[in-house]
């Protein structure tokens, strides 16, 4: 068993499962197998010109202290 990311149409993650790569995948978006260890998760995108994952851009900001303004 391997992980897989599933991806919509934009090439969004919006999951990642446990998949044994042989039965039939039973819903309509596409599966991408993910390196061991490797740290996919949802939000993340999939470039298919260059075959990798891009994180998702972090928006949260903080203050000199490290407090959430």
């Amino acid at each position: 068993m391997e992980n897989y990311a599933v991806i919509n149409q934009d090439n969004l993650v919006i999951n990642v499962v446990i998949w044994d790569g042989v039965t039939d995948w039973p819903v309509e978006q596409d599966v991408i197998k993910l390196p061991t260890g490797s740290l996919v998760g949802q939000g993340f995108t999939y470039d298919p010109d260059i075959d990798e994952f891009i994180a998702p851009i972090d928006t949260t900001q903080t203050d000199i202290e490290g407090d959430l303004i």
